[in-house]
């Protein structure tokens, strides 16, 4: 596990040696890489040498690493969290604020609105929209060896919660709000706290134009 991951930005009168640790130069800036503590010694022992600086600490403690962007043509947003271990379709969509667990799979044409949060373990297969604020739940702690799984062609309303361990069938739909404790079969609409079939023929239409 990191304890710590920061970036250190100084200005200085004169050249100083920093070793150990990644860094980049260009006179009179220096931007450094490294732990707290080892940027912390640099501010010390050049504290008569620097005009000014900023330490920026964006990672304390962290447990796994990161989702790498360089290998996806998706389009994610700025501000979405993806850990590490994510399978992610070159042409779903993820958009600002979205969370995503490690292990979790995310389909062709699939897309994860503002602000979900998509536990470990899940699988969201394709043409699917999960919308804003919504729940897909994942346990870690104990590991979940049943994570939520959702069918092609699914509509996951607004701030709805699905449960670890549930299955949404192929074309169904889960009304916004809704807290989904057991499975939904195919072309199904559920909605309710817990939610309950309403209707068992609906559908929906995806908007191309977000494509």
């Amino acid at each position: 596990m990191n304890e710590y991951e920061a970036k250190l930005y100084i200005e200085v009168r004169n050249i100083i040696k920093i070793s150990n640790v990644k860094y980049f130069n260009a006179y009179p800036v220096y931007i450094v890489f490294g732990d707290i503590n080892t940027l912390k010694e640099i501010l010390e022992n050049n504290k008569d040498n620097i005009v000014k600086s900023h330490l920026e600490i964006y990672h304390q403690k962290k447990l796994m690493d990161y989702y790498d962007l360089t290998n996806t043509k998706a389009r994610i947003e700025y501000g979405s969290v993806i850990r590490s271990n994510v399978y992610i379709s070159d042409t779903a969509i993820i958009l600002m604020g979205a969370i995503i667990n490690t292990n979790v799979s995310i389909g062709d044409n699939t897309m994860i609105d503002m602000n979900t949060v998509v536990g470990s373990g899940a699988i969201i297969k394709n043409n699917c929209h999960i919308g804003a604020g919504a729940v897909i739940a994942g346990v870690m702690e104990p590991v979940c060896d049943n994570g939520v799984v959702i069918e092609d062609d699914v509509l996951i309303g607004a701030n709805s919660t699905i449960l670890s361990g549930v299955k949404v069938g192929k074309g169904a739909i889960v009304g916004a709000g809704s807290v989904v404790t057991s499975d939904v079969k195919e072309f199904t609409t559920v909605a309710g706290i817990p939610a309950k079939v309403i209707n068992n023929n609906q559908t929906w239409k995806m908007n191309q134009c977000l494509r």
